[in-house]
């Protein structure tokens, strides 16, 4: 990926990559103390927990945008003030343990389960079209 001509080997170098940030994500959670989770964390009013959640609930959505599929955590438009507050409101309690099973299952997601992915795959044989790129 480029930053400025995007994917240059096609979308399933992305879902790797993603894959591969996501497992990264999951072992530097993995380390940590039920005190560390608890902990304040960059983001103003955040816990550690609060933005492994947040990460989860971007990723649940996206992965259900791709596969054509409502997403998880409200039909209504996304808005950066608002909407990242209400996700940790609807999963607010949720055991750190459910947190990381959660990202598990997030990182073994392929991109058979996203339609839209292989549909671009499919398009260029495996190439994304250059008139696809940023």
């Amino acid at each position: 990926m480029r930053e400025r001509t995007g994917l240059d080997r096609g979308p399933e170098v992305l879902q790797q990559a993603m894959a591969l940030l996501r497992a990264r994500f999951i072992d530097l959670l993995a380390q940590l103390s039920e005190a560390e989770w608890e902990r304040p964390s960059r983001c103003a009013a955040w816990s550690v927990h609060d933005v492994a959640r947040h990460v989860r609930d971007c990723a649940l959505t996206h992965t259900a945008l791709l596969a054509h599929r409502p997403p998880p955590l409200g039909k209504a438009p996304f808005d950066p003030r608002s909407s990242p507050f209400e996700w940790l409101r609807h999963s607010a309690g949720t055991p750190t343990t459910q947190t990381m099973d959660d990202q598990g299952v997030l990182c073994l997601t392929g991109t058979a389960s996203y339609p839209t992915i292989g549909m671009l795959a499919g398009l260029t044989g495996g190439a994304f079209p250059s008139r696809l790129r940023p």
